[in-house]
C-alpha cells in the first residue's frame, strides 16, 4: 500500500471516530434529560401528596418530621439512580478508549443489520495494526477500514439514540405536573397549609383545646385501706378521652388508665384500698396537668405472728412453734395455743375475736402483744388492733382452728386371721396386733358361744370377756401372743365361738376410745365333718397317684424306646435329644406333683390326729408312709436328670448312653415306688376308716346317751324340742353306715382281705338306723316311753358296734402282721439255707485246682443258687407292696449277695477257684446279713406301737414347752424397740443362748427316744425353725417372721404333748414295750434286674458247653462281664 492509501485509511478511522463521538454525546444528553424528568415528576407527586395529607390530617411533629425526611431521601435516591450515577459513570471515564469506541460500534452494528460486526471488526483490526504482534498484513487491515467507511459514511448515527426514548418519562412528568396543578387549584388552602407545615416539620401547629384542669380532691390525705374517687373537669374545647397516670411515692414507673367523659363532661376514677401514698397527673394529647398527691396514713397491722402449741400430756408430744406468720392451727383437742405478735406501731388495745362469739383480750407491750387460749373445737379467729390515734386494722386475716381427732385405735387378729376349726385339745393360738397414734391403755378378748343344739327354753347370747395385760402401759403398738384354752367353755361338736379383740386408747381429754377387731369364729367340728373332709382329700390323692403312675409308665416306655435305638446307633439326633429333655421336664413335674400329694397327706394326718380319728398303729403307719414319699423323691433321680442334661452338651455318645441308662433305671425305680406307695396308702385307708368308724360310733353312742338323759328329765309335751337333736344323730348314723360300706368296698380290692367280715357290722348298723327311726317317730308323736326305749337300744347297739369295729381293726392288723411275719420267716429260712449251701460250695471250690473237671458242675450249682435267690427277692418285693418292714437294708444285703454270687459264677467259668471261693464267702456274708436284717424287721414288727418311755418323753416335752413360752414372751417385749440399748442387746444375746440350749435339748430328746419325736409330734421341722430363731436373735434382727417361728415351735410342742396323752389313754392296757421304726423299700433289687443277670449267666454257661474256641470264648466271657458290671452300676 502506498502512502496515499495509508493516509486515506487514517482519515477514514478519524471520520468513523467522529461519528461515534457525536453518538456518545447524544446518548449522554438523553440520559440527563431522563434523570431530570424522573426527579421533577417525583417532586410533583411527592409534594402534592404530602401537602394534601398534612393539610387534612395535621400530623404531629413526631410523624411529620420522619415523613419529610423519608420524602427527601426518596427524592435523593431517585436523583442518584437516574441522573448522577449514569452521567457520572460517563464523565469519570477517560475521554475516549477503544472499549468506548467498540461499545458504540457494537450498538451501531445492532441497529444497522447490514453493518453488523464489520465496523467493530475493522476497528479492532486497526488497533491491532498499531502493534501488529501477530504479523497481520497492514494492507489488508487498512483495506477493511476503508471498506467499512464506505458502508457507514452515509448513515445517520443519531437514529441509534433517538429522543423518542424519553416519551414514557415525559408522559409521567406531564401527568405528575397536571396532578400538582389540580391539587393547587382545587385544594389550594389545604395544600398551602400542608406545604407550610412540611417546611417547618418540627413545629406543632395544633390548636390549644384545654384551657384549665379542675381536679377534685387534688392533694388529699386518707387512712390506709380507704378508697379515693378523683373527679376531673376539662375547660376548653377538648371532648375526647384523657389519660390518668399515677405511681406510688417510692416508685418511678407510672401506671396509666384511659378515662372517658361521663355525664356533664366529668371524668372520674376510684383508687381502692390504698396502702401507699400515690402521685398522679392527667394528660390529654400533649397537654397535661400538674402532679397531685394522695397521702396514705398507715393502719395498725401485725408484722410478725408466732404461735406455740403445747399438746396434752397424754400424747407425749413436745411443744413446738409454727412457722412465722402462720396462725392456722391444727392440733389435738386440749392443746394450748400461745400467740406472740409484733405490729408496725404502738398499739393501744388488742384482742382475739372468735366466730363463736368469744373475745379474748391480748396484753399490749408497746408494739408487741401476747395471749393464749385452749383448742377445744373447730373455730375461726381474727386479731383486732387499735393504735394511739384510734385507727383500727381493717379486714384482719381469718385464722382457722382445726381440732385433729385422736384416731381410734386399730386392732387385728392376724393369727389365725380366719375362721378356724378347733382341735380336740380346744386350744387356740392367737396373735393380737394393736396400735394407736398416742398409746393404748387396755386390751381384752371378747367371745360368745353359739350352741349347735340349744337347751330347751335357754338361749344364751351373753358376751364374755378375758382381760389381757399390756406389756407396757401407754405403748403405741403391741403384739400379744395368747394361747386360749377353750376347754372351760364346755363346747360340744358343731358349737361355734365368735371371738374378737378390743382395745382402748389413752385419750384422757375426749374420753378413752374403743376399737374392736374383725369377728372370727372358732368352730368345734364334729368327727363326721373331719372324716368327710379327709376322705375326700385322700381319694383325690389316690387318683392323682394313679395319674402319676400312668404318666410315669408312658415316660418309661419312651425311655426304653430311646435306649433300644441307642444300642443300634449311639448318636442321637436333635429330635431325640428334645424328647429326652421333655421326658426330664415331665419327670421333674411329676416329682413336684408328688411333693404336693405328700404335703396334702401330711395335712390330712394332722386333721385326723387332732380329731382323734386314728389309732396309734395307723398313725405310725401314716408317718412311715410319709417317709416312703421321701424315698420316692431320691436325690439319685435328680442327679440322673442333671447328668442327662450335661451329657447333651458333650460330644461323647458313650457318656450320653450311660446317662440315659441311669436315668432309665432311676425312672424304673420311681415307677415301682409309686406303685408301692399307692398300694400301701390304699391299705392304710382301710385301717384309717375303721379307726374313724369306731370313733364315729363312740361319738354317736355318747350323744345318744346324752339325748336319753334329756328325755328322762323332760315332760312328754317337750319331746319335740329335742327332735332336731335326734334327727342330727340319725343323720350322722347314716353317714357311719356309708363309711362301713366304703370300707367293705375297699377291702374287696385286695385278695388277702375278707370283705365278708363287714356284713355283720352292716347288719348291726341297719338295726341301729331302724331303732333311731322308731325313736324319731315316738318323739314326734309325744310318746316318751317308746322314744326312750328305742334310744336306749340304739345306745347299746352303738357301743357294741364300736367294740366290733375295734376288734375288727385289731384282727385286721394282727392278721396282716401274722402274714408278714410268716413271709419273713419263710424268706429268712430260705436265705439261711442258701447261706449254708453257699458255705459248703465255697469249701468245695476252695479245695479244687484250676484244672479240676468239677468246676463246671459247681458252676451249675452256683447258677441254681443265684436263680433261687432271685425267687426269694421277688417274694420280698411282693411283700414290700403291703408292709413297711421290708427295709432297704434287706434289699442291699440281698443285692450284695447277688453281686458276689455273679462274681463267683464268672470266676468259676474262668476256672479261677480261689477267686470264686472268696466271692462265695462274701455272698454268704450278704445272705447272713439279709437274714439278720429280716430278723430285726420281725422284731420291729412284733414290738410296733409300743408306749415304752412315754411318761419321761411327755415330761421332757412339757418342760421344753414352758421354756419356749418364756423365750417367746421376752422376745415380743424386745421387738420393735428401734435403737437398742446395751442392756437390751445383752437381753437379746441371753435369749439366743436360751434358744440354743433348747435346740440341744431337742437333739438329745431325739437321740434318746429314737424316732418317736418324728412320729408323734413331727418335731423334725421344729429344729430348722429353732436355727432360724437363733440366727435372728444373734443378729438382733427380730421380725414378725421370728415371732411366727417361735409360735410355731410352741404349737408343735403342745400338739406333741396332746397327741401322746390321747394315745396313752387308749393304750394303757398294753404292757409290752416296743419301738417305732421308719423303714425303707428294697428298690435296689427289682426282679427285672435279677432276671437279666440270670440270663447273662445262663448264656455264658451255654457258650462254654457249645465248645467254642478258647480265644472266641474269651471274647464272649468279656462281653458278659461288661454286661454284668453295667447291671451292677445300674443297681448302685
Amino acid at each position: 500500500m502506498n502512502n496515499g492509501q495509508m493516509r486515506n485509511a487514517e482519515s477514514n478511522y478519524f471520520a468513523i471516530r467522529s461519528k461515534l463521538s457525536r453518538l456518545r454525546r447524544r446518548q449522554l444528553a438523553i440520559q440527563s434529560c431522563n434523570g431530570v424528568l424522573w426527579f421533577v415528576g417525583y417532586g410533583f407527586v411527592a409534594t402534592a401528596t404530602a401537602s394534601l395529607l398534612e393539610g387534612w390530617l395535621h400530623f404531629p411533629p413526631a410523624i411529620r418530621l420522619p415523613l419529610v425526611c423519608l420524602l427527601v431521601l426518596m427524592g435523593l435516591w431517585l436523583l442518584v439512580q437516574k441522573l448522577v450515577l449514569p452521567i457520572g459513570s460517563q464523565v469519570l471515564r477517560p475521554t475516549w478508549t477503544p472499549n468506548i469506541e467498540q461499545g458504540l460500534a457494537r450498538e451501531v452494528g445492532r441497529y444497522f443489520p447490514h453493518v453488523g460486526d464489520h465496523l467493530i471488526n475493522a476497528l479492532q483490526v486497526y488497533h491491532h495494526l498499531q502493534q501488529n504482534r501477530e504479523g497481520y498484513s497492514p494492507e489488508l487491515s487498512r483495506l477493511s477500514l476503508v471498506t467499512v467507511w464506505d458502508k457507514i459514511k452515509d448513515l445517520d448515527f443519531n437514529s441509534v439514540a433517538p429522543w423518542q426514548k424519553l416519551q414514557p418519562v415525559v408522559r409521567f412528568t406531564v401527568i405528575a405536573g397536571l396532578v400538582f396543578l389540580v391539587s393547587i387549584t382545587l385544594f389550594s388552602k389545604t395544600f398551602n397549609i400542608g406545604a407550610m407545615h412540611l417546611l417547618h416539620p418540627q413545629t406543632s401547629f395544633r390548636p390549644q383545646l384545654i384551657s384549665a384542669w379542675e381536679v377534685s380532691p387534688g392533694n388529699v390525705e386518707i387512712v390506709e385501706g380507704d378508697s379515693v374517687r378523683i373527679s376531673i373537669r376539662v375547660k376548653g374545647k377538648y371532648k375526647g378521652p384523657i389519660l390518668l397516670r399515677w405511681r406510688q411515692s417510692d416508685k418511678k414507673v407510672f401506671q396509666t388508665k384511659q378515662l372517658l367523659a361521663g355525664p356533664e363532661n366529668v371524668y372520674s376514677y376510684l383508687f381502692t384500698n390504698l396502702r401507699e401514698s400515690v402521685k398522679y397527673m392527667l394528660q390529654a394529647g400533649e397537654e397535661s396537668s400538674e402532679m397531685f398527691t394522695i397521702h396514705v396514713e398507715k393502719r395498725p397491722m401485725v408484722r410478725l405472728l408466732q404461735a406455740e402449741l403445747i399438746f396434752p400430756a397424754y400424747s407425749g408430744l413436745e411443744s413446738r412453734y409454727l412457722q412465722d406468720n402462720v396462725g392456722n392451727v391444727t392440733a389435738l383437742k386440749g392443746t394450748r395455743v400461745r400467740l406472740y405478735l409484733k405490729t408496725n406501731k404502738t398499739i393501744k388495745q388488742g384482742w382475739l375475736e372468735f366466730d363463736r362469739g368469744k373475745k379474748l383480750p391480748l396484753k399490749p407491750l408497746g408494739a408487741e402483744l401476747k395471749g393464749q387460749f385452749r383448742l377445744v373445737r373447730d373455730d375461726v379467729y381474727r386479731i383486732r388492733l387499735i393504735d394511739n390515734k384510734g385507727y383500727r386494722n381493717r379486714d384482719p386475716i381469718e385464722y382457722y382452728l382445726n381440732v385433729t381427732a385422736d384416731q381410734k385405735p386399730v386392732v387385728r387378729l392376724p393369727l389365725p386371721g380366719k375362721d378356724v376349726d378347733l382341735g380336740e385339745d380346744l386350744k387356740l393360738a392367737l396373735q393380737i396386733n394393736a396400735e394407736d397414734d398416742f398409746g393404748l391403755s387396755r386390751i381384752r378378748l371378747g367371745y360368745q358361744v353359739q350352741k349347735a343344739v340349744q337347751v330347751p327354753g335357754v338361749k344364751d347370747t351373753t358376751l364374755r370377756f378375758i382381760e389381757l395385760k399390756l406389756p407396757n402401759q401407754n405403748t403405741t403398738q403391741v403384739q400379744l401372743d395368747y394361747l386360749w384354752d377353750l376347754s372351760s367353755l364346755s363346747l360340744m361338736p358343731e358349737d361355734v365361738v365368735r371371738y374378737f379383740a378390743e382395745v382402748w386408747d389413752n385419750d384422757a381429754v375426749s374420753g378413752f376410745k374403743r376399737a374392736r377387731s374383725q369377728v372370727f369364729t372358732a368352730r368345734f367340728p364334729s368327727v363326721y365333718e373331719i372324716y368327710q373332709e379327709v376322705t375326700e382329700a385322700q381319694d383325690e390323692d389316690i387318683e392323682n397317684l394313679k395319674d402319676i403312675f400312668t404318666e410315669s409308665q408312658e415316660l418309661k416306655r419312651k425311655l426304653d424306646e430311646i435306649s433300644r435305638e441307642m444300642q443300634k446307633n449311639p448318636d442321637l439326633d436333635w429330635l431325640k435329644k428334645q424328647d429326652l429333655e421333655e421326658i426330664a421336664q415331665k419327670q421333674e413335674r411329676l416329682q413336684k406333683n408328688l411333693e404336693q400329694i405328700r404335703r396334702e397327706l401330711e395335712q390330712a394326718i394332722e386333721r385326723l390326729e387332732k380329731g382323734e380319728l386314728l389309732s396309734q398303729e395307723t398313725l405310725e403307719k401314716y408317718q412311715q408312709l410319709q417317709q416312703l414319699f421321701q424315698e420316692i423323691m431320691t436325690p439319685e433321680l435328680q442327679q440322673a436328670i442333671e447328668k442327662l442334661r450335661k451329657a447333651f452338651d458333650q460330644v461323647d455318645p458313650e457318656k450320653l448312653k450311660t446317662a440315659v441308662q441311669r436315668f432309665n433305671l432311676s425312672q424304673e425305680n420311681f415307677l415301682k415306688s409309686i406303685e408301692r406307695t399307692t398300694n400301701i396308702l390304699k391299705r392304710l385307708q382301710i385301717e384309717q376308716r375303721l379307726d374313724a368308724a369306731a370313733k364315729l360310733a363312740q361319738n354317736l353312742a355318747e350323744r345318744q346317751k346324752l339325748l336319753n338323759q334329756q328325755l328322762e328329765e323332760i315332760a312328754s309335751q317337750q319331746l319335740k324340742e329335742l327332735l332336731q337333736q335326734q334327727e342330727k344323730i340319725r343323720e350322722d348314723a347314716t353317714t357311719l353306715d356309708q363309711v362301713l360300706k366304703d370300707v367293705k368296698e375297699k377291702m374287696g380290692e385286695f385278695n388277702d382281705l375278707q370283705p365278708a367280715q363287714m356284713d355283720s357290722l352292716l347288719q348291726q348298723m341297719q338295726d341301729i338306723l331302724r331303732e333311731m327311726a322308731q325313736q324319731n317317730q315316738g318323739m314326734a308323736a309325744g310318746n316318751k316311753s317308746t322314744a326312750l326305749k328305742s334310744g336306749q337300744m340304739s345306745q347299746q347297739d352303738l357301743e357294741q358296734l364300736r367294740q366290733m369295729l375295734v376288734n375288727l381293726k385289731k384282727n385286721l392288723v394282727n392278721d396282716q402282721k401274722k402274714q408278714v411275719a410268716e413271709a419273713f420267716a419263710r424268706s429268712a429260712a430260705e436265705l439261711l439255707r442258701l447261706s449254708e449251701e453257699q458255705e459248703q460250695l465255697a469249701q468245695q471250690v476252695g479245695g479244687l485246682s484250676a484244672t479240676s473237671p468239677k468246676l463246671n458242675e459247681l458252676a451249675e450249682k452256683q447258677l441254681n443258687m443265684l436263680n433261687y435267690l432271685g425267687k426269694v427277692s421277688k417274694q420280698l418285693y411282693q411283700l414290700s407292696q403291703k408292709s413297711f418292714f421290708v427295709t432297704p437294708e434287706i434289699g442291699r444285703a440281698i443285692g450284695k449277695s447277688v453281686s458276689h454270687m455273679s462274681s463267683a459264677l464268672n470266676h468259676l467259668t474262668e476256672r479261677n477257684p480261689r477267686a470264686a471261693s472268696n466271692s462265695q464267702r462274701l455272698a454268704m456274708g450278704g445272705l447272713n446279713e439279709a437274714v439278720l436284717q429280716i430278723q430285726n424287721s420281725m422284731q420291729d414288727l412284733a414290738m410296733a406301737a409300743s408306749a415304752a418311755g412315754l411318761e419321761e418323753f411327755l415330761r421332757r416335752l412339757q418342760k421344753m414347752a414352758g421354756q419356749q413360752q418364756g423365750i417367746n414372751q421376752q422376745t415380743i417385749q424386745l421387738m420393735g424397740q428401734g435403737q437398742m440399748t446395751l442392756e437390751q442387746q445383752a437381753a437379746m444375746a441371753r435369749l439366743a443362748a436360751a434358744q440354743q440350749a433348747l435346740r440341744k435339748s431337742l437333739e438329745q430328746l431325739q437321740r434318746e427316744f429314737g424316732k418317736r419325736s418324728e412320729i408323734l409330734g413331727r418335731l423334725d421341722g421344729m429344729g430348722r425353725d429353732m436355727d432360724e430363731v437363733i440366727k435372728d436373735l444373734r443378729n438382733k434382727q427380730v421380725t414378725r417372721k421370728t415371732i411366727e417361728r417361735q409360735q410355731r415351735i410352741l404349737s408343735r410342742l403342745l400338739d406333741a404333748q396332746h397327741s401322746l396323752r390321747q394315745r396313752d389313754r387308749s393304750r394303757r392296757r398294753q404292757a409290752r414295750p416296743g419301738k417305732t421304726y421308719i423303714v425303707r423299700s428294697p428298690d435296689e433289687i427289682p426282679p427285672e434286674i435279677l432276671q437279666q443277670r440270670e440270663r447273662f449267666q445262663e448264656d455264658l454257661l451255654r457258650a462254654q458247653k457249645e465248645g467254642y474256641a478258647e480265644d472266641y470264648l474269651e471274647l464272649i466271657r468279656r462281653y458278659f462281664e461288661a454286661l454284668s458290671r453295667e447291671m451292677e452300676n445300674l443297681e448302685k
